[in-house]
């Protein structure tokens, strides 16, 4: 069972995701994340989609690789590998 932070930064991610698109901060394709906050090595990121129709099962679970955890069928974004490295090189310890 997901803890609420978790269910709260799912739900931020949708959010902030038309937003972005409606203030002109995103293009059609441009993807949001944020660090997960149960396991620092990975992060969360909407699968490969226009950012204002993410929706909670859109979510994805990727690690420090670029590696997705639980993709069920739906396509990783291609850009999660770059962010990957991001989030590697500000690894917490």
């Amino acid at each position: 069972m997901p803890s609420t932070a978790h269910l709260t930064l799912t739900v931020d991610l949708v959010t902030a995701n038309p937003i972005l698109v409606n203030e002109g901060v995103l293009d059609a394709f441009g993807p949001v994340n944020v660090r997960h906050d149960q396991h620092p090595d990975r992060f969360l990121i909407a699968s490969s989609m226009a950012p204002a129709w993410v929706a909670a099962d859109d979510i994805l679970s990727c690690d420090l690789d670029g590696e997705v955890r639980g993709l069920q069928g739906r396509r990783a974004h291609v850009e999660r590998s770059i962010h990957s490295e991001i989030y590697r090189s500000t690894r917490r310890h």
